[in-house]
């Protein structure tokens, strides 16, 4: 192995995708790179979101490797992951061609065919491996896909599969983790069971199997030789992940108590890139010195509420905060220092306190009675969808500052502020954000004017977006949520309306109590319930909700918000 290539591969190791693709890339322009590299580079563009270098890397490995199934999966990822689901179909099939035993890709077969509607196929090309592999490990991975494209074909035809065979089937399944692994390690056969009932949205069912797994566990660990094995971290990271799961599918459901419960196990499964932890946050004291909160009375107590690793969660979890105050709770809150000057204004009866104060110490341990993360308070005290929304106006801008950026925006048309890109992982991004270009029936109207609220350096591409489509929408440079949030606030206090996508604009539009419409994605994260069980927003009751139709369209959802802005404006 030549040395660029060992170095390479050592930084991809090491998780420094950055320095490992620039040195993929050098290895790229050579006349015949190793067949690694080709799947190497196109796996972290596919996960940074660039689909079409992706592509465009596998189509050139497979010019030298035209008979390699792993080029041909990732390809059909990648196409998966842009919405080709037809070109996806193609390339895990050319995959199959060379290695019928490939599980990943029948897998991904299998999920591709059930969207496009053949459910009969979807089935029995996962239903054909399952009956033909000997290999354990192999029948744990296709378990679930295979109970999922049964489900599949019992949602495409009606009564072509009754729910006792539905029933009998996941019997089955259930009999044959229990005789591979049960016998062996019960904890892992509860485990991968409560999964199956996640995968399935059977939430009454999983919660009812975790039950079960939490007897399981006490009786094993309970054993005198098994007590080892309580410390194992791989047995933790499952389990925690599988409540996080059980958790957040309960929180779309708008099964708020056992939701939030569960929520708290977010603080110990590992996240994806530099965010640690799903649910990360600084924490200035060891519980050890000052105590967890865990719902006691707090009346007269003084608590310590440190925020979540995100602004917007921040922000959305700390607009509960007057209802802990209706208690006689002393609040001190620790939101993060970009959200410092907002909250010292919009909370004048709370202490605020920054890194700079803990670091000189200020405040100390005999300060505090107890501390809670902001994302932790949901589970002893707002269980109920009628728990939120307490008050419209929570917020409070820079006044100065909000009038003087109104009096410049303001030209006798109602101003509408727009953000259409969210953040997150990469690979999140494009499932809940969509293009400038799509909201262009919406921007041409000439009653209002819009003005950009979104994140980051967007002036370059909206003088293109402008050039292009003739369609101009507002930048202000001044204008930095990355280094001045307040700025920013101040900036959406000034909107008449706000149309986002579910992003921290929601929140900030939403904690001010301006009238604003999210368009929310068909895979929405947990903030948002399911629409055929609570169609809207229970945080803010100023923030409305339209949904995509169908994954990749908006434009019904784009049609409906010129309505609501239509309706939202005509007073003024």
């Amino acid at each position: 192995m030549d040395q660029q290539l060992k170095q390479a591969l050592e930084l991809h190791q090491q998780n420094q995708l950055d320095q490992a693709l620039q040195l993929y890339e050098v290895i790229l322009q050579r006349t015949s790179p190793p067949l690694q590299v080709f799947l190497n580079s196109s796996s972290i563009w596919r996960s940074q979101g660039k689909q079409e270098k992706a592509i465009k890397c596998l189509k050139q490995g497979l010019m030298l490797y035209a008979s390699e199934p792993g080029l041909w999966n990732n390809l059909g990822n990648c196409h998966m992951d842009s919405g080709a689901l037809t070109l996806a179909v193609v390339a895990f099939r050319q995959a199959l061609t060379y290695d019928s035993c490939f599980t990943d890709s029948r897998i991904s077969l299998g999920s591709c065919l059930r969207e496009l509607g053949h459910a009969h196929l979807a089935y029995s090309t996962i239903k054909d491996q399952f009956c033909l592999t000997k290999d354990k490990t192999e029948r744990q991975k296709l378990m679930i896909p295979l109970v999922e494209s049964l489900l599949g074909l019992a949602a495409s035809e009606k009564n072509s599969l009754r729910s006792e065979d539905l029933e009998q089937m996941v019997k089955l399944v259930e009999t044959e983790v229990q005789q591979n692994i049960g016998t062996q390690d019960p904890c892992r056969a509860g485990l991968l069971m409560t999964q199956l009932w996640i995968q399935l949205n059977q939430l009454d069912r999983a919660l009812e199997s975790r039950d079960k797994l939490v007897q399981s566990i006490n009786q094993f660990f309970s054993e005198a030789h098994n007590k080892k094995l309580h410390l194992k971290k791989s047995f933790h990271t499952q389990w925690h992940g599988l409540n996080w799961n059980l958790g957040i599918k309960c929180l779309k459901q708008g099964r708020l108590k056992d939701g939030w419960s569960l929520y708290e196990h977010g603080l110990q499964v590992p996240a994806e890139g530099a965010q640690r932890w799903q649910r990360s946050l600084k924490k200035p004291f060891k519980p050890s010195e000052i105590p967890l909160w865990r719902g006691e009375s707090l009346a007269g107590k003084r608590l310590l509420l440190m925020g979540e690793q995100g602004i917007g969660d921040s922000m959305m979890f700390a607009s509960l905060i007057p209802k802990l105050q209706e208690e006689g709770a002393k609040i001190i809150l620790f939101p993060g220092d970009r959200l410092l000057s907002i909250y010292k204004r919009s909370l004048p009866e709370v202490d605020v306190i920054s890194t700079d104060d803990l670091l000189k110490n200020r405040w100390q341990v005999k300060d505090f009675d107890f501390q809670t993360p902001l994302g932790s308070i949901c589970q002893y005290r707002f269980t109920k969808l009628t728990d939120y929304g307490p008050q419209r106006h929570f917020l409070k801008p820079d006044s100065v500052h909000t009038k003087r950026l109104r009096q410049r925006y303001y030209d006798g048309r109602p101003l509408v502020g727009i953000s259409w890109q969210g953040g997150g992982k990469a690979n999140r991004i494009p499932m809940k954000s969509l293009k400038l270009k799509q909201l262009t029936p919406l921007l041409k109207n000439s009653n209002f004017r819009f003005v950009s609220l979104q994140y980051g350096d967007d002036g370059p591409h909206l003088e293109r977006y402008r050039k292009d489509s003739g369609v101009e929408v507002l930048h202000d440079d001044t204008i930095d949520p990355l280094h001045d949030m307040d700025g920013w606030l101040s900036q959406v206090a000034a909107m008449d309306a706000v149309i986002s996508i579910a992003n921290t604009t929601v929140h900030g539009a939403g904690g001010l109590g301006i009238p604003t419409l999210c368009l929310v994605s068909q895979q929405a994260d947990w903030r948002w319930i399911d629409p055929s069980i609570f169609k809207g927003c229970y945080w803010y009751p100023s923030v409305d909700a339209t949904y995509q139709v169908s994954k990749n369209d908006w434009q019904p959802a784009i049609d409906e918000a010129s309505g609501w802005l239509e309706k939202q404006t005509e007073h003024l």
